[in-house]
């Protein structure tokens, strides 16, 4: 159990310190001016790896400010598909392909 609390401190420190507020406030700039996005799109946007950007999403669906949709593209970086996330007040989603 030592690791969870491990990690739930770490998780703490990372809320407290506003990095994690950062990260969703730059992915929420990257969804008003997109509407939609992979990790891949939104890394690339924020000019940084995905994992980070990957972490923050389910954070940010949580609140409900965004949601996964039941659309998937295929990352550039990896030939594997990813997730299509849009913004929660979008009703309907088109993607030019």
């Amino acid at each position: 159990t030592s690791n969870m609390s491990n990690s739930k401190e770490m998780l703490a420190k990372f809320v407290n310190s506003g990095q994690q507020k950062t990260w969703h406030d730059r992915i929420m700039v990257y969804f008003y001016l997109n509407n939609h996005g992979t990790k891949e799109d939104i890394a690339k946007y924020l000019r940084c790896e995905q994992e980070p950007v990957h972490k923050r999403l389910s954070e940010l669906a949580d609140k409900k400010l965004i949601k996964a949709t039941n659309l998937s593209k295929r990352a550039k970086s990896t030939g594997s598909n990813q997730t299509v996330w849009a913004r929660s007040s979008l009703k309907e989603i088109t993607i030019k392909i």
